[in-house]
């Protein structure tokens, strides 16, 4: 029996092996693929923050957030990771907190995880950044709603990672915010705009790449010319760099950065600190810490352009 279960997973990892290999020959024709090395840029966030899921540059600092079941508080971190700023968003219950982007007003927290695909109270909380300037360790704030639902989604009954409704990424761009669909169904990509104005919006998809894999955190540069998804396909994290254009975001060239050199961690918020440093979190697994990495992505410019 033991003998039996051993043909199985080795057979299980050539395949995987197989499908790997494969990904990245079929990406196109446009998409370059580069193995990439990732370095330490914060070694261990605090303990607080051990299933970070969002990441924002704001301030000169980083800020995250911990997803579902967690505090309702987003927290600011210094350069050795510990907290420095904790931020309680009043009547904005961390349902399932997945993502963090901004513009020059506000601060937006995508409490839109749906891993069953039975959600209906799907939103964004947005928070004034005057309010964050009062120069204390612990604060409290109002948020307001910014409520949404898929147009195609007509069914409600639980999919665990078996659906098209899942969300983990978003970034901020004039008056709409740009959320990334996590596809556990078809390892695609479906992109939904969604107005900045508190209110409650009906969603269709307005693009669609095929990024073989689940998405879970976007940026965008702060020039508005490049933008980032990352991911992972069985525990392999993966970044993509795609010039933008807001009429036809996938029409242009891509950069795959295959990030296997820390295969096993758990990649979630992504953010752009200046014109050479990205940096991600990853939570808290078996094999890593919670951790920011950072790549200089200032190299691969060159294959956008």
């Amino acid at each position: 029996m033991k003998k039996i279960r051993h043909i199985f997973l080795l057979m299980a990892f050539v395949l995987g092996c197989v499908f790997q290999s494969c990904s990245k020959k079929n990406l196109g024709e446009n998409v370059k693929v580069i193995d990439c090395k990732p370095e330490v840029f914060i070694g261990k966030i605090d303990g607080k923050l051990n299933e970070t899921s969002g990441l924002i540059w704001f301030d000169n600092r980083l800020w995250s957030v911990n997803d579902g079941g967690n505090k309702d508080e987003i927290y600011a971190l210094d350069a050795d990771g510990d907290i420095r700023i904790t931020v309680e968003l009043d009547d904005a219950k961390n349902t399932d907190w997945e993502a963090m982007t901004q513009d020059d007003k506000y601060i937006y927290v995508g409490d839109f995880g749906n891993n069953l695909g039975i959600r209906k109270d799907l939103k964004v909380f947005r928070i004034s950044k005057k309010k964050l300037y009062d120069d204390k360790e612990k604060l409290k704030v109002k948020a307001k709603k910014i409520k949404f639902s898929y147009a195609l989604q007509k069914n409600f009954f639980p999919r665990n990672h078996a659906h098209q409704f899942d969300c983990e990424a978003m970034f901020s761009y004039k008056d709409h915010l740009y959320l990334f669909s996590k596809d556990w169904a078809t390892f695609n990509t479906e992109l939904y705009k969604l107005p900045k104005k508190p209110g409650e919006y009906e969603l269709k998809p307005e693009g669609r790449f095929d990024v073989r894999g689940l998405i879970t955190g976007a940026a965008l540069s702060s020039d508005e010319k490049y933008f980032s998804l990352i991911g992972y396909l069985d525990s392999v994290p993966f970044i993509y760099l795609f010039k933008f254009d807001p009429a036809n975001i996938f029409s242009e060239k891509a950069v795959y950065l295959d990030l296997k050199t820390i295969a096993g961690s758990q990649t979630e918020g992504i953010c752009f600190i200046n014109d050479s440093t990205l940096v991600f979190s990853t939570e808290k697994t078996s094999s890593y810490s919670q951790k920011v990495f950072s790549i200089n992505w200032i190299n691969y410019k060159t294959f956008l352009d």
